[in-house]
């Protein structure tokens, strides 16, 4: 007997990250980071017990252990958030982008709310040469295409 999940819930990693899942990260992050800092500051009292007659008392506690480990796990754990961070960003980038590119081929209307007329003709050019990859297709539609944006340019002036 399998656990399946509805199709009510909603996934794990769609959407915008929750404030709640934000303070998490922070939380993790910063645990990480004191981590590191607490072990460092543990290797270093370590080394002091070891080299100075105050420490005698230090040296039977497995301090420098302690420090080792602490170190190791908040290094990581930064290591780890690091990387989960810049996974997450670039799947956000992926993700926006193929909004963009769904929104702009259902609707190309919006592309000219959101762009000068300049701006479309570029991307017109840069969109005809890429997909027939020829420089003659490229010579011949920049210079159609400049002399209609040219000529829509100064009727607009007018």
């Amino acid at each position: 007997m399998g656990h399946t999940t509805s199709s009510a819930e909603p996934a794990e990693s769609s959407g915008p990250p929750r404030p709640l899942k934000r303070v998490y990260r922070t939380k993790f992050a910063l645990l990480a980071v004191v981590s590191t800092f607490v072990g460092v500051a543990l290797i270093v009292l370590a080394h002091w017990a070891a080299v100075q007659a105050n420490g005698v008392w230090l040296r039977s506690w497995p301090v420098n252990d302690i420090g080792l480990g602490l170190f190791t796990t908040g290094l990581f754990g930064v290591l780890f958030q690091y990387v989960g961070q810049r996974d997450a960003e670039e799947e956000h980038l992926r993700r926006l982008r193929l909004v963009i590119a769904d929104d702009l081929a259902g609707r190309p209307d919006g592309l000219v709310a959101l762009v000068s007329s300049e701006t479309r003709d570029r991307i017109v050019e840069t969109a005809c040469a890429s997909s027939l990859a020829t420089r003659t297709w490229h010579t011949t539609s920049t210079a159609t295409c400049g002399s209609s944006s040219s000529a829509r340019r100064s009727a607009a002036t007018t």
